[in-house]
């Protein structure tokens, strides 16, 4: 059973890329279910974590 009032708080960079550009959006994130509404471009190309801060373990020797 948790006894904590939640499991886990971060935040989630998104990369947005098209035609107008890049840009990258942060979205805090502290529940099991987050949903987003993201104003994109119909060719927008999304990245989730792209500079890889969450899903990245160094391993040393």
């Amino acid at each position: 059973m948790q006894s904590q009032d939640y499991l886990y708080s971060f935040n989630l960079d998104i990369r947005l890329k098209d035609s107008d550009g890049i840009r990258t959006i942060s979205v805090p994130v502290s529940e099991k279910t987050t949903k987003i509404t993201v104003k994109a471009k119909p060719d927008a190309e999304l990245t989730f974590d792209p500079d890889v801060k969450l899903l990245f373990r160094i391993i040393k020797d």
